[in-house]
């Protein structure tokens, strides 16, 4: 996962990502948003996640306007809009857009990102 921090113009912290990622980035802007408690709360359910280390094992976060599912392997973000939107075709070959309301990542990928957004918003 390729991702990048910049800040907009009044200086608060943003987080970019590849295509594939566009909802994990928009995760963090809105639901972590530099919240130092909930990004704490996300590295101990990774920690957690990976102390179980069973395929079973899964933990939920609900946000405002996202929901993040981590296991020992992966970690899914989506958008709650989602799950009540339908899948329908446009066309053959074209279905719905939703890069920017659905990733999946690996748990060592999304580690890494959060640690690096953390160290990130301590200099801010």
């Amino acid at each position: 996962m390729d991702f990048q921090f910049t800040c907009d113009y009044l200086g608060k912290p943003l987080v970019r990502c590849s295509m594939d990622h566009e909802a994990v980035a928009a995760w963090i802007n809105s639901e972590i948003d530099g919240d130092w408690a909930k990004l704490d709360a996300v590295l101990n359910m990774i920690k957690q996640a990976k102390q179980h280390a069973t395929p079973h094992f899964e933990q939920r976060l609900e946000g405002r306007e996202f929901f993040i599912t981590v296991n020992a392997e992966e970690v899914v973000v989506q958008a709650n809009n989602l799950s009540f939107a339908c899948d329908y075709m446009i066309e053959d070959g074209f279905g719905y857009y939703d890069q920017e309301s659905l990733a999946f990542c690996g748990l060592e990928d999304f580690e890494r990102l959060l640690l690096q957004y953390r160290d990130f918003i301590k200099i801010k």
